[in-house]
């Protein structure tokens, strides 16, 4: 799922492809992602990657969470930890994220 969402982010805003170009059917209309998003998509990919480098667990934890959507529990099985490390892991993720997202806040 994680490199299906980005694949579509990189799609789009390509625009050697026409990515600020808007083609699209009935469906894809209905549930059109602003350029914006994407942009975001992107960005928490990126921090995500920086993360992982200096708290691997951390990061996979959190792309869990963010991509798979699972929960602490399924998190913590799979990693085979207490879902107490998971949430703290996912508190310590979302202040990185939140630090280094900063720029895309609503104001």
């Amino acid at each position: 799922m994680r490199q299906l969402i980005l694949d579509y982010a990189r799609q789009q805003l390509a625009s050697k492809r026409g990515g600020d170009w808007h083609r699209a059917t009935w469906n894809e209309a209905e549930h059109a992602i602003e350029e914006a998003d994407l942009i975001r998509i992107l960005a928490i990919e990126k921090a995500l990657i920086e993360m992982s480098e200096s708290d691997a667990p951390m990061a996979e934890a959190m792309a869990a969470h963010l991509y798979a959507g699972q929960s602490v529990e399924e998190i913590g099985e799979v990693f085979g930890v207490s879902s107490r490390t998971i949430v703290r892991d996912l508190r310590k993720a979302r202040a990185w994220l939140k630090l280094e997202l900063r720029d895309f806040e609503d104001d």
